[in-house]
């Protein structure tokens, strides 16, 4: 790597460390557990993701839909609205890597169900404009409760 490419790479981490405050944070408690108090959170939101996007893939395919396309595209939305939700702040900082990274996953997987050869390497279907405004809706539940529950235990 280049030695201006370092210096730029350890400014943005730098500049990303002091906007979180990170540097500013007292050091955990040595007995405490890696993840701390996370447990019931990645519990809470993993499960919603997984109740929402089985929920749809089975009420597609009670149906007769394309329910694995239904699954496969409930999990990626689910996913990518619970990154938002969790990097979501108030004062006017944004993170536009993070957009970035989520426009072009949501790209990505908007071409795993629409484009032939991406279809045909990952056996999905094309949905409806329809059926994907449904899957949008589902999605947006485990991201939504996110957002909720992090406002909420920040007290902002």
């Amino acid at each position: 790597m280049r030695r201006s490419a370092a210096y730029a790479a350890t400014g943005l981490l730098v500049r990303s460390a002091l906007l979180t405050g990170l540097m500013r944070r007292p050091p955990r408690r040595p007995d405490e557990a890696i993840l701390g108090g996370l447990i019931g959170r990645i519990a809470l939101t993993s499960t919603l993701i997984t109740v929402m996007a089985l929920g749809a893939a089975l009420w597609t395919h009670e149906r007769g839909g394309p329910w694995q396309s239904v699954l496969f595209a409930v999990l990626g939305l689910a996913q990518l609205g619970v990154a938002l939700a969790l990097r979501a702040r108030g004062g006017g900082h944004r993170n536009w890597g993070l957009d970035l990274a989520v426009a072009l996953s949501l790209a990505l997987q908007l071409g795993a169900l629409w484009l032939p050869p991406l279809r045909d390497l990952l056996g999905t279907e094309p949905l409806t404009l329809p059926q994907l405004a449904g899957c949008l809706a589902v999605a947006a539940v485990p991201g939504l409760v996110t957002f909720v529950t992090t406002r909420f235990r920040r007290g902002s």
